[in-house]
């Protein structure tokens, strides 16, 4: 049986309440910083690197994606997609990851999309927090849950 195609979903980390430019512009707290960091070395712990990183434009989901690679993706590029911004197509996207490969690719964006996005993967409701990934093994159009840090 060949192995389960993955997508995994995260959310990204903490983010102060305003940025210099609005809500694109909004950094990442010391907290979130730190939490993209144990993210990325909780994957790489396990042994697992995704082979893709796509993230939302805004300062907040590119930083984490960025954070969590360099401690995870052995030299992967972080792909900045508009899909992923709030209000934007993670579905569109994630079927379109699934689709064309390389896996498992990692997507990072906002929520409430993220948490509609797994609902939709795996139909089960995910309150995703802050700094969340989630793990889908896609078998056909429906994922299941396969790990939540």
């Amino acid at each position: 049986m060949p192995p389960p195609r993955e997508i995994w979903i995260l959310r990204h980390a903490e983010a102060a309440s305003t940025g210099p430019e609005g809500d694109a512009s909004r950094p990442l707290t010391r907290g979130g910083r730190s939490r993209a960091e144990e993210v990325g070395r909780a994957l790489a712990k396990r042994g697992l690197h995704p082979a893709r990183v796509l993230t939302s434009p805004y300062l907040r989901a590119r930083d984490t994606a960025a954070l969590v690679a360099s401690a995870s993706a052995r030299g992967v590029e972080v792909e900045e997609d508009g899909r992923l911004e709030p209000g934007g197509d993670p579905e569109g996207l994630a079927r379109e990851a699934l689709e064309e490969g390389p896996l498992p690719a990692l997507l990072v964006g906002h929520n409430p999309d993220l948490g509609d996005l797994v609902l939709s993967l795996s139909g089960a409701p995910v309150a995703m927090r802050k700094g969340m990934l989630v793990r889908l093994a896609m078998e056909g159009r429906r994922g299941r849950i396969v790990e939540v840090l």
